[in-house]
Protein backbone atom coordinates (compact mmCIF):
# COMPACT_ATOMS: atom_id res chain seq x y z
CA UNK A 1 0.00 0.00 0.00
CA UNK A 2 0.48 3.43 0.11
CA UNK A 3 2.69 5.03 2.78
CA UNK A 4 1.13 7.99 4.80
CA UNK A 5 3.70 10.43 3.90
CA UNK A 6 2.53 9.62 -0.14
CA UNK A 7 -1.26 10.58 0.82
CA UNK A 8 0.48 14.63 1.95
CA UNK A 9 -2.18 17.05 -0.20
CA UNK A 10 1.28 19.16 -0.04
CA UNK A 11 2.92 16.42 -2.67
CA UNK A 12 -0.05 15.64 -4.14
CA UNK A 13 -0.76 19.80 -4.85
CA UNK A 14 2.78 19.55 -6.41
CA UNK A 15 1.89 17.71 -9.29
CA UNK A 16 -0.57 20.32 -10.57
CA UNK A 17 3.19 22.12 -11.46
CA UNK A 18 3.24 20.36 -14.62
CA UNK A 19 -0.14 21.78 -15.58
CA UNK A 20 1.88 25.00 -16.42
CA UNK A 21 2.46 24.07 -19.87
CA UNK A 22 2.33 28.13 -20.83
CA UNK A 23 6.26 27.85 -19.61
CA UNK A 24 8.82 25.17 -21.75
CA UNK A 25 10.78 24.73 -17.87
CA UNK A 26 9.90 26.25 -14.21
CA UNK A 27 11.55 26.28 -11.16
CA UNK A 28 9.77 24.34 -7.78
CA UNK A 29 10.39 26.46 -4.80
CA UNK A 30 8.57 25.56 -1.78
CA UNK A 31 7.80 28.28 0.83
CA UNK A 32 9.80 27.37 3.37
CA UNK A 33 12.73 27.90 1.40
CA UNK A 34 14.25 31.45 1.95
CA UNK A 35 16.44 31.82 -0.68
CA UNK A 36 19.42 34.75 -0.26
CA UNK A 37 20.76 34.49 -4.25
CA UNK A 38 20.29 34.28 -8.13
CA UNK A 39 19.08 31.28 -8.58
CA UNK A 40 18.95 31.93 -12.36
CA UNK A 41 21.21 28.99 -13.03
CA UNK A 42 18.70 26.34 -12.00
CA UNK A 43 16.54 26.74 -15.10
CA UNK A 44 19.87 25.43 -16.67
CA UNK A 45 19.72 22.04 -14.95
CA UNK A 46 18.30 19.06 -16.87
CA UNK A 47 14.32 18.25 -15.76
CA UNK A 48 13.07 17.23 -12.24
CA UNK A 49 16.57 17.94 -10.88
CA UNK A 50 16.12 16.73 -7.05
CA UNK A 51 18.06 16.32 -4.05
CA UNK A 52 18.28 12.58 -2.87
CA UNK A 53 17.28 12.41 0.75
CA UNK A 54 17.72 7.74 1.26
CA UNK A 55 17.48 5.60 -1.04
CA UNK A 56 14.84 6.02 -3.25
CA UNK A 57 13.47 9.31 -1.73
CA UNK A 58 13.96 12.78 -2.69
CA UNK A 59 13.14 16.26 -1.28
CA UNK A 60 10.57 18.08 -3.27
CA UNK A 61 11.34 21.38 -1.88
CA UNK A 62 13.04 22.73 -4.70
CA UNK A 63 13.03 21.07 -8.31
CA UNK A 64 13.30 21.57 -12.16
CA UNK A 65 10.45 20.50 -14.28
CA UNK A 66 9.44 21.11 -17.79
CA UNK A 67 5.51 21.47 -17.65
CA UNK A 68 3.45 18.72 -19.84
CA UNK A 69 -0.35 17.81 -20.14
CA UNK A 70 0.94 13.78 -20.55
CA UNK A 71 2.99 14.17 -17.48
CA UNK A 72 0.37 15.70 -15.58
CA UNK A 73 -2.20 13.22 -16.10
CA UNK A 74 0.86 10.16 -15.67
CA UNK A 75 1.60 11.59 -12.19
CA UNK A 76 -2.23 12.28 -11.86
CA UNK A 77 -3.16 8.60 -12.60
CA UNK A 78 -0.15 7.48 -10.70
CA UNK A 79 -0.91 9.16 -7.86
CA UNK A 80 -4.85 8.33 -7.84
CA UNK A 81 -4.00 5.03 -8.38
Amino acid sequence: GKRMAFDKACRYSKIHAWSLTQFQRAVYLDPTLLITANIDELFQFPEFSAVKVVGDEFNTALFVFEPSKKTHQDLLNAYLS
